[in-house]
């Protein structure tokens, strides 16, 4: 039997601008107002299906795990699978954050994906504790990466608040809403075509959150 450990209770996904980019890579100017444009607060309770309450209909599908006060995962195949709706191939500046918890014991021996958008490719953004078990905020653009990672490393077996931004400039990351690192970056963001899953890589069969 999976013994399930970790949470993820609320995560973000904000458009700072209504740019966004369809998935065969062409920049379209959307309808959409900057603000969220994906919004779970992992409190649907039972069933498989995380509700987004930002109105874009971006609801995810859970493999494994449960919620319960949030998303539980047991670090090895438990992951929330969102799918690649335009609304989430935002290529302005945008904001991903998230409440989570780590098993005590987890972190800074394997990454950890938080959200995921990302490709093989090295497109797409994501959050992810590292394998140090510092927070990285990354852009994969194509060929020029953009990464900002926390000077601190994330405590375990607490509840953590995690973000990431980038408003075309430069990357910050925030634990406990302070600064806690940021880099100079100006490069337009690369759309990956990649489903977004929360609790594991998109790009790679690893990270699964624990």
């Amino acid at each position: 039997m999976k013994t399930l450990k970790a949470a993820i209770i609320l995560v973000i996904v904000v458009g700072l601008a209504a740019g966004l980019m369809t998935q065969d890579g062409a920049h379209v100017q959307a309808s959409h107002p900057p603000g969220p444009v994906a919004f779970w607060a992992m409190d649907t309770g039972t069933g498989s299906i995380a509700v987004d309450s930002s109105g874009d209909g971006n609801a995810g599908e859970l493999s494994g795990g449960r919620f319960g006060n949030g998303l539980l995962f047991d670090g090895v195949d438990d992951f929330l699978s969102v799918g690649a709706d335009a609304s989430l191939n935002i290529t302005d500046p945008l904001t991903v954050e998230a409440w989570v918890r780590a098993d005590a014991g987890s972190l800074g021996t394997v990454f950890r994906a938080i959200v995921s958008k990302e490709d093989s490719g090295g497109r797409g953004y994501g959050l992810i504790i590292d394998s140090a078990g510092k927070l990285r905020f990354q852009i994969n653009f194509a060929s020029v990466p953009g990464t900002c990672i926390s000077a601190s490393t994330i405590a375990e077996g607490t509840f953590v608040h995690l973000a990431g931004t980038y408003d075309g400039t430069t990357i910050k990351c925030f634990v406990n809403a302070a600064l806690d690192g940021s880099s100079a970056f100006s490069v337009a963001l690369v759309n990956s075509p990649s489903d977004l899953r929360i609790g594991k890589s998109s790009a790679v069969s690893a990270g699964f959150f624990d």
